[in-house]
């Protein structure tokens, strides 16, 4: 998959800051104020996991051999947002579930990173896809963020940092692979966010939620 230099597939970062935002407030509703203290790690990254088999079964049209299955793009976008929920939850953690340090961390990193390096790296790096990409990524911008960190975060930051990267390169492949602009994935999120919120007001947790009444996104939404 030839993977083409596109800017309008990177998040913005006032989007990408509203968006944890939103997820900030959603876990607090869903887990309590010190959502971040509760739930360890392994349990985000296995529901990242989990929801990402989910979104490659909608791509099943790809893959599957041996059964036709018509592409539901709006489903598919759908499954991709329920990812980032989670990867959101990530940042956050990273954190340590403070919107502060979020906004000052998001700050240093947008002032000290290079995005048109980065855009060429991710080109090279996709077209070979391989994890350890993302680990060559970090060590581009890694000494001049650290530069601007009081020595008790630098710790802390190079995870929030190296997974940001992360990141920003899996949601310009997904909106690559599905020719969108990522404003898209934004929107998909704001509707599954205030899904959310519906879900666990309607007692989603306790199992007293009907899911069969909900709207699905549509892409003419966006």
């Amino acid at each position: 998959m030839k993977i083409d230099k596109n800017e309008k597939r990177l998040f913005s970062f006032d989007d990408l800051f509203k968006m944890l935002e939103m997820q900030s407030e959603l876990n607090k509703k869903y887990s309590g104020e010190k959502w971040y203290e509760k739930i360890p790690d392994w349990k985000i990254k296995t529901a990242v996991f989990t929801e990402t088999a989910e979104m490659f079964e909608e791509l099943s049209h790809e893959w599957k051999w041996w059964k036709n299955k018509e592409f539901d793009k709006a489903k598919a976008i759908e499954e991709a947002v329920d990812i980032l929920h989670f990867d959101l939850s990530l940042l956050l953690k990273y954190a340590g579930g403070n919107m502060e340090t979020v906004k000052e961390w998001l700050k240093i990193y947008k002032e000290k990173t290079d995005m048109e390096i980065l855009l060429e790296t991710y080109e090279e790096h996709l077209n070979n896809f391989s994890f350890e990409m993302f680990d060559k990524i970090f060590e581009m911008t890694r000494d001049k963020l650290f530069n601007k960190l009081p020595k008790g975060e630098k710790e802390n930051f190079a995870v929030f940092g190296n997974f940001l990267n992360a990141f920003l390169v899996f949601y310009y492949y997904i909106c690559e692979l599905f020719e969108i602009d990522a404003f898209v994935l934004v929107d998909a999120y704001m509707f599954k966010n205030q899904k959310n919120h519906k879900r666990v007001e309607g007692g989603y947790k306790e199992g007293k939620y009907d899911k069969s009444q909900e709207e699905t996104y549509k892409l003419e939404q966006a």
